[in-house]
């Protein structure tokens, strides 16, 4: 029960307990009182008991904002209220600031890294781009110095040929004349070749140089110059012979392989193939030869 209840009920028991032991010599004193006068005073007791226990006790006066009780036990709950309060709201503010300053640092980081994806992507293609140059820059030098080279080397070409001594019992020669068309020497010139009779197409003629059947000359060819190289390995014609070759039975075949190296030291090699048909009314001993279709090949 609470303590301001317990102290009306003591009161009106003590009152009650006095007043019945004055009753008797009160009467015969005084004249009889009415009862509103009777009432009148335990009430404003009543009322003075009622009033002093509805006021809070020291510890449990509250207080207002501002005001420190430190012996108010409801003041320092509403303190401690006040102080959860503040800090959830406290809190509540840091976790949206973190959140935001979190969201902000998210979105430059994911722009950084678009923006260095893209700065990765264009160094590429400027990398790509400066290789192509450079490979487009070597190229072209490339080109250049071989240009430069294909102007400037050696080129020997076979030129004037021709067969003399051809009669009866003649020992027939085969020549062709070896040009140097370049603007610089072909060195450690080689001209190799062979006659072969043949009865059929000289186009078809397999060429090939066994040995002691063939003639080899050595040179230097400066440009512009030119070498005669013959061929006169052939044994003197019988008579059958010239008559087969006069009346183009046989064909008689020069053939022949010329290498050399030019100033930048490469090697180059080159052929050629002619032949001799007779067509039965020969009265020179010397004649051109001509070109066959196949086995003429520069380089």
């Amino acid at each position: 029960m609470p303590r301001g209840y317990l102290c009306i009920i003591l009161a009106a028991v003590g009152w009650l307990v006095l007043g019945a032991a004055q009753q008797p010599k009160e009467a015969t004193k005084q004249p009889a009182e009415t009862p509103h006068q009777n009432i009148e005073g335990p009430l404003q007791d009543i009322a003075a008991s009622l009033k002093q226990a509805n006021e809070p006790s020291e510890h449990d006066k509250p207080c207002g904002e501002g005001d420190d009780k430190r012996s108010s036990d409801l003041c320092a709950q509403w303190k401690a209220a006040d102080a959860a309060q503040s800090s959830s709201l406290a809190a509540w503010i840091l976790g949206i600031l973190g959140t935001l300053v979190g969201s902000l640092t998210l979105a430059a980081a994911f722009s950084a890294a678009r923006w260095a994806k893209k700065a990765a992507i264009e160094t590429e293609k400027g990398a790509q781009a400066a290789l192509d140059a450079v490979a487009v820059t070597r190229e072209a030098n490339r080109l250049s110095e071989d240009t430069a080279k294909r102007q400037l080397r050696a080129y020997v070409i076979p030129e004037d040929h021709g067969i003399v001594n051809f009669f009866r019992g003649g020992k027939v020669q085969f020549n062709v004349s070896l040009h140097n068309r370049g603007q610089s020497p072909a060195h450690d010139l080689v001209c190799t070749s062979i006659v072969l009779p043949t009865d059929g197409d000289p186009d078809l003629c397999k060429i090939k140089f066994p040995k002691n059947l063939y003639q080899r000359s050595r040179s230097m060819l400066g440009p512009g110059q030119s070498v005669l190289h013959i061929n006169d390995a052939q044994k003197r014609l019988s008579e059958h012979e010239f008559a087969m070759i006069r009346d183009g039975a046989t064909i008689m075949v020069f053939a022949g392989i010329i290498s050399y190296r030019d100033i930048f030291g490469k090697r180059h090699l080159s052929t050629f193939k002619y032949h001799f048909k007779g067509t039965g009314d020969i009265v020179r001993t010397a004649f051109d030869l001509s070109a066959c279709g196949k086995g003429n090949i520069g380089n």
